[in-house]
């Protein structure tokens, strides 16, 4: 039925975090009637899934009114018709687009890149020239210049193993992205800018991972939206991302919060199994991978972010890098 199938394209467009549950309910419902106890829905959502005609009483419980329309809402396809009703053509289906999902979170992420960037315009780009916020900075600008003018390759494992050597004590990860991203900005030159704007960059990551997590946590995209623009104005989230503010910290929120999603999506993977077998096996889902994989993506950025060889500290000379350049730091 095509009401069916409408109402679910709008249950889920306002909370997706139902999906999971939904997929669990058309398994519990291929062995028969069912009943509340049976199911993963609290009470309240229960209710609103019966309220809008998608699940029907029946003698011995309850059963999904049509099967077909909410696996086609499920998986963005279009519901099978009888041969006569149908063309020759070929249809292809594209999965549905909440836009306004979409630009009320561009308007979240907005306000967070706003609330790091206007307040610090000023005070970063002074006519030709770029001064960072802090002194730390200052200390990785230098590292990331020594990196650039001995052309040393991106891509070269040998060229990290030199970078090790120069007696950064830790924040290695950090170093090295600045490194990467300003040889695509142009080299030596884009050493500043690149430090400039990867805090910011940083910061809209974690905003995109906090709208993740909430929304899915929640089932409820409206508490996503807001977990966003509450992260987008708290005082020290927007001075440790702000622009200019090349320092550490912002890698360290986007790789936390990297974790915490990772190990959300397992979480979920995990009682949806023990809700449809009921034994403690985790799945080998396609989420259950991605997850896996998120988790030590994170964690071995964090690792990698914190990884300290020796007990020197910015303060000390580094040694020579590749052809034994020396750059001194520039305003510019």
């Amino acid at each position: 039925m095509d009401d069916v199938r409408e109402v679910t394209d709008s249950l889920l467009a306002e909370k997706p975090g139902l999906e999971s549950d939904l997929e669990v309910l058309l398994e519990v419902d291929d062995d028969g009637p069912w009943t509340f106890d049976e199911i993963p829905l609290d009470s309240g959502t229960f209710g609103e899934v019966v309220s809008r005609g998608l699940v029907e009483e029946v003698d011995d419980g309850y059963r999904v009114a049509d099967r077909a329309a909410v696996r086609a809402a499920l998986d963005g396809e279009e519901i099978k018709t009888d041969s006569a009703e149908t063309d020759s053509s070929i249809a292809v289906s594209l999965p549905d687009v909440d836009w306004r999902a979409v630009l009320a979170l561009a308007g979240a992420l907005a306000l967070v890149a706003v609330t790091r960037v206007v307040f610090m315009w000023g005070s970063v780009f002074r006519g030709e020239h770029m001064v960072l916020a802090g002194n730390d900075p200052w200390g990785y600008r230098y590292y990331v210049e020594q990196m650039l003018a001995a052309d040393l390759s991106p891509l070269a494992f040998g060229s990290l193993t030199e970078f090790l050597g120069t007696g950064l004590a830790q924040d290695h990860l950090y170093v090295v992205v600045a490194w990467w991203a300003a040889e695509l900005l142009g080299g030596t030159p884009a050493a500043g800018l690149a430090l400039a704007w990867l805090p910011v960059i940083s910061a809209l990551l974690t905003a995109l991972l906090v709208y993740l997590l909430a929304a899915r946590l929640t089932t409820d995209r409206r508490i996503g939206l807001a977990s966003v623009l509450m992260l987008a104005l708290t005082p020290v989230h927007a001075n440790l991302t702000a622009l200019g503010f090349g320092d550490h910290h912002a890698f360290y929120y986007l790789w936390l919060t990297l974790t915490a999603y990772a190990l959300f999506v397992i979480a979920t993977e995990y009682e949806s199994a023990v809700l449809m077998r009921g034994d403690g096996r985790l799945p080998s889902s396609r989420a259950t991978w991605a997850g896996a994989a998120l988790l030590g993506i994170g964690i071995i950025a964090q690792s990698l972010a914190r990884y300290s060889i020796s007990r020197r500290r910015l303060r000390d000379p580094p040694r020579n890098l590749g052809r034994s350049h020396r750059v001194v730091p520039s305003v510019r």
